[in-house]
């Protein structure tokens, strides 16, 4: 059996701003807290830079948790996993964080139920910048809006709360792919919803991919009439056309509408169609059914990688 080589172990640890935007504690606290009670422990750079092992975030979102709970910094750090869970009120088995609810008691979600936009903000920094973008998007941001409404639909969170963290990631990807688009110089894309799709989440994660793929982009946002579209493209050289329909949608209307839509458009346009509710097999029509499959895309048709 082989172990983990030195490089591949040092690629996996994870820098104290890393670690701060990941449990959404200042790193001001951490030094303290490793200074006076010795955790998190970290090793140091050949630079002198405090690395961290990635099972610390899991550990040091539960002393976060007892934290908030009312118990004091030198009360819970240094205490083990287990320990932790029983001080929080949780049940010993391990299975809590994994085969029972992966998010419940995340620093994610502690946020959504505390309103606190900062900490989202923070917490969603430091998870992009340590899994990327793609994983980012597929592994973090779907799988939980997946669960806050599913939390919602059984009365476990109130619907502001929903509504809430709905804002603080539409809020966020706005402003990651916008500072991309608009420093890009590469193909021109509008971004839309069908008419009558209010769900517009979907759209700024497609947004953010094709930002970082050099796409400079047009986003007309949700509930967009198919005419406009085409009155934009006469006025501007348009290379892609983005759409994100999401479940809610009546699949036949979106049938219709996207071939509307790919009537309208000028044949060099190509039209990419993605979502939960994306009609598939359309003539023209480019379906997209996950934000690594558009990477994938925009490397292939257009050479360039996000």
């Amino acid at each position: 059996m082989s172990g983990t080589s030195t490089s591949q172990t040092k690629q996996m640890l994870l820098s104290i701003g890393a670690l701060s935007r990941s449990v959404g504690v200042p790193t001001s606290t951490i030094r303290t807290w490793e200074r006076r009670y010795g955790f998190p422990e970290s090793i140091r750079s050949p630079g002198g830079h405090r690395l961290y092992a990635p099972e610390t975030v899991q550990t040091l979102r539960w002393v976060v948790k007892a934290v908030e709970a009312g118990h004091r910094p030198a009360q819970v750090l240094g205490r083990s996993l287990t320990e932790l869970r029983l001080l929080c009120g949780a049940e010993e088995s391990p299975s809590l964080d994994t085969a029972g609810d992966p998010w419940a008691d995340t620093a994610w979600v502690s946020a959504i139920r505390r309103l606190d936009a900062n900490r989202l903000a923070y917490i969603m920094a430091g998870e992009l910048a340590s899994l990327g973008l793609v994983p980012f998007l597929e592994q973090r941001l779907a799988p939980l809006l997946k669960w806050v409404g599913e939390e919602w639909r059984r009365g476990e969170l109130e619907i502001y709360q929903e509504h809430f963290f709905s804002q603080c990631v539409s809020s966020f990807l706005g402003g990651q792919w916008r500072r991309l688009s608009d420093l890009a110089t590469g193909p021109r894309v509008i971004m839309l919803t069908l008419p009558g799709d209010r769900h517009e989440l979907g759209l700024h994660m497609a947004a953010a991919v094709l930002a970082s793929s050099g796409s400079r982009l047009i986003f007309l946002g949700i509930d967009t009439p198919i005419g406009e579209v085409a009155n934009v493209c006469r006025t501007n050289v348009v290379q892609a056309v983005a759409v994100s329909v999401s479940s809610q949608v009546d699949p036949e209307r979106a049938v219709a509408d996207i071939i509307a839509l790919r009537s309208s458009l000028p044949a060099r346009a190509k039209l990419l169609v993605g979502g939960t509710g994306a009609p598939q097999n359309i003539p023209g029509v480019q379906s997209i059914k996950q934000f690594g499959e558009l990477a994938d895309w925009c490397r292939g048709e257009w050479g360039t990688s996000t």
